[in-house]
C-alpha cells in the first residue's frame, strides 16, 4: 500500500512540519514515525484533521492549528508533555468544532485560542507556567490566573467581567478589544506598571483609572467613544495618534 503524506515527511525525521492547504489532513498517519522527533507542527486548511494522530506527537513543543477538527474531535494535550506554545485560530463551525482538552498540560507558556468556551477559558487560566495568553472571543473573563509568570494578556469579545481578578501581578502588556461592560480599568489594579496598553472598540469605557504606567509605556487606544478620563496617563502621550476615537477627551 502506498504511503500517504508529503514525501519529505515520510523519508526524514524532521523537527518541524508545515502542512498547508494543498496537503490533505484527514489522514495524518504519515506523522507516526516522527512522534519522538517532531518539535513544531503548523496545519492550515479547510478539511477536517486527523486529530488522533496529532494527540500522539510526544515530542511536540509548538503547535499551530488553523483548520477544523471534525465532529467531536478532541485535541488532548496530555499526550504532548513538552508542549510550550499552542495557537488555534480556526476552531471550525458548530458540529465540526475542535475541542481542546488541557488536562495534563503543565509546560505551556504561550496560548492563542480563538472562540474558547467557558471551560477552556478556565483551563487556560489554570495553566501553571503561562506567560503569554491571548483569548479571542472569550465571552467571560477569568477571576484568577494560576501562573506566577503571566506578563502578557490579550482578550477580545468579553461581555462578562468578574468583580476582581488575581494572578496578574506581573502583567506588563495588556490588550482589551471588542468588549463590553468595562467602565474603567480598576479590575487590573494589581498589574505591574504597564509598558504596553492597547484598547480597541470598548464602548462604555469612561476612565483609565486603576492601572499604572511605566515611564516608557507605549499606548494605543482606538474606538473608545465614552472615554473622558486618562487616569494616571500623561496627557502628552495621548497626543499624536496614540489615542483616537475618543472625542470627549478634547485632545488636539
Amino acid at each position: 500500500m502506498a504511503q500517504k503524506g508529503p514525501l519529505a515527511l515520510r523519508l526524514w525525521n524532521f523537527k518541524k512540519a508545515f502542512i498547508e492547504d494543498d496537503t490533505p489532513v484527514d489522514d495524518l498517519s504519515f506523522l507516526s514515525r516522527h512522534r519522538d522527533t517532531l518539535r513544531e507542527l503548523v496545519i492550515t486548511g479547510d478539511e477536517e484533521m486527523d486529530v488522533a494522530e496529532i494527540n500522539q506527537l510526544r515530542a511536540l513543543e509548538r503547535l499551530n492549528i488553523n483548520a477544523p477538527g471534525g465532529a467531536n474531535a478532541v485535541l488532548r494535550l496530555a499526550g504532548m508533555p513538552s508542549l510550550r506554545q499552542l495557537s488555534i485560530l480556526d476552531r471550525g463551525p458548530e458540529g465540526r468544532r475542535l475541542i481542546v482538552d488541557f488536562g495534563g498540560a503543565t509546560e505551556i507558556r504561550q496560548v492563542l485560542l480563538a472562540a474558547p468556551d467557558e471551560s477552556e477559558v478556565a483551563a487556560v487560566a489554570a495553566l501553571p507556567r503561562l506567560a503569554d495568553a491571548t483569548l479571542e472571543g472569550a465571552g467571560a473573563f477569568p477571576a484568577r490566573f494560576a501562573s506566577l509568570e503571566l506578563t502578557d494578556l490579550t482578550v477580545t469579545g468579553v461581555t462578562s467581567w468578574p468583580a476582581s481578578v488575581t494572578g496578574i501581578e506581573r502583567v506588563v502588556s495588556l490588550e482589551v478589544a471588542e468588549s463590553r461592560g468595562l467602565a474603567d480599568l480598576s479590575l487590573f489594579a494589581d498589574a505591574s506598571p504597564l509598558r504596553f496598553l492597547t484598547l480597541f472598540d470598548l464602548p462604555g469605557l469612561r476612565s483609565l483609572r486603576g492601572v499604572r504606567f511605566a515611564d516608557d509605556a507605549e499606548i494605543d487606544i482606538q474606538g473608545c467613544p465614552d472615554l473622558v478620563d486618562l487616569g494616571e496617563l500623561d496627557p502628552g502621550r495621548a497626543v499624536g495618534g496614540a489615542v483616537t476615537g475618543s472625542p470627549r477627551l478634547g485632545l488636539p
